[in-house]
């Protein structure tokens, strides 16, 4: 048996409003959500090798990291932030 609304928690109750207007939409509407919610967000930030920058820089700067270990962080940084 489901539990009573006067029983149910602020956040539970906002639970089930949310749920309510999924199971009220329509086939499109549904679908539309779905887009919106998997698109893939666009990049606002700075670009790959800004961030790699910003990394080295802050690597350099930090005590009792080395050149060596700096250059080794920075190639492997540098592999999968940009297609190098």
């Amino acid at each position: 048996m489901a539990k009573r609304n006067c029983r149910r928690t602020p956040e539970e109750r906002a639970i089930h409003d949310r749920a309510v207007t999924l199971r009220k939409m329509t086939d499109r509407q549904l679908v539309e959500y779905a887009d919106r919610k998997t698109a893939p967000p666009k990049p606002s930030g700075p670009t790959g090798e800004q961030n790699v920058e910003r990394i080295i820089l802050s690597l350099k700067t930090t005590k009792g990291i080395g050149a060596a270990t700096v250059a080794k962080v920075e190639a492997i940084v540098r592999r999968y932030l940009c297609d190098e």
